[in-house]
């Protein structure tokens, strides 16, 4: 995917995979994001596609949209 997409588009940023965002197999990351203990803000839950969260310089999570 890397290449492909650094030969037809010219891209030189990061590139993830597809994770998933809820249930037994949730990213870390996200399981970061959706529970409070861990990101000491709030419970949330990856509600749609283009659910949001806003993390600050110190590195965190501050709002979710």
């Amino acid at each position: 995917m890397r290449l492909f997409c650094e030969k037809n588009y010219g891209v030189g940023f990061l590139l993830s995979e597809k994770v998933d965002v809820r249930g037994a197999d949730q990213h870390p990351v996200y399981q970061w994001l959706t529970r409070k203990p861990l990101n000491e803000y709030k419970n949330s839950m990856v509600k749609w596609n283009f659910q949001k969260y806003l993390i600050n310089e110190e590195g965190k999570l501050v709002a979710m949209f």
